[in-house]
């Protein structure tokens, strides 16, 4: 006898209910999406496929995709098809950050893949970034770095070999940061970042698992430490569609508002 569920069970549609059928149809979306039958980037079958599946028209089904498109759930792409919604996440920028543990403390699982590890000679440009001579020895480091399972970012660093040799060969996994900081002395006190959208080439597309054509959100920092020494180059390539950076900023001070703040402090 066959355990698969039955047409009810699978689309518990009641045409008989107050409720709008669209509606129904709806929630039984959603819950295929919070359940995890559906998760994060994955396209979901087509108007026709859920047409046959649940057993409803055409225009049920189009009210139903355009209400969870409407609540944030899923996003259609012209010409591609329709798709559930990735969680974006938003950082709030105070201070020098640590995406591991900004991440960490919104319950995120950030996983690291080390796709390169290796010492290399500095060439002219990163040299020059660094302060340090063309040629000298830099810690060369690539990582994917992916939340609940889905890649969100590649980050590129460089470290010059001399202030952390270990590095080299050093397995951790957590922030890269801490272990500065814990390991080898080396707390990040200041850091100048500079944001701008690029198109992803050929090997960052394919890793990150998007097409070519749509833009990340690349992100060059450089690191002090201690005594205002150059810690670190880095280089995050990091999907739009998956997280943000956001700043609050206060009005810049006009004669106008002196004048009122005189006038207040005045009486």
């Amino acid at each position: 006898m066959s355990n698969r569920p039955t047409l009810l069970e699978e689309w518990p549609l009641d045409p008989t209910s107050r409720t709008p059928l669209h509606v129904q149809f709806a929630n039984c979306l959603l819950e295929k999406i919070e359940t995890g039958l559906w998760k994060p980037g994955d396209r979901i079958p087509s108007e026709r496929s859920l047409m046959q599946q649940a057993n409803i028209s055409r225009a049920t089904v189009r009210q139903g995709l355009n209400a969870l498109a409407l609540a944030g759930a899923i996003e259609r792409i012209h010409g591609r098809g329709t798709f559930v919604k990735q969680t974006k996440y938003e950082h709030t920028i105070y201070h020098a950050y640590s995406f591991y543990e900004q991440l960490s403390a919104e319950g995120v699982h950030l996983q690291d893949q080390v796709l390169t590890r290796e010492l290399i000679d500095a060439p002219e440009n990163i040299a020059a970034r660094l302060q340090v001579e063309t040629g000298s020895k830099l810690i060369h480091l690539k990582r994917l770095r992916s939340a609940n399972n889905v890649p969100m970012m590649l980050s590129v660093h460089y470290f010059p070999y001399a202030l952390c040799p270990d590095l080299v060969h050093d397995v951790f996994d957590s922030s890269l940061y801490q272990r500065l900081h814990d390991h080898y002395g080396l707390p990040v006190v200041r850091a100048t970042d500079r944001f701008e959208a690029r198109l992803p080439n050929t090997t960052t597309s394919r890793l990150l698992k998007i097409s070519r054509r749509v833009p990340v959100l690349y992100v060059e920092r450089l690191a002090f430490t201690t005594n205002d020494v150059i810690l670190h180059l880095g280089q995050t390539y990091i999907r739009g569609d998956m997280y943000c950076f956001r700043t609050d900023l206060p009005a810049r001070a006009t004669s106008l508002m002196l004048k009122q703040e005189a006038n207040t402090a005045g009486g």
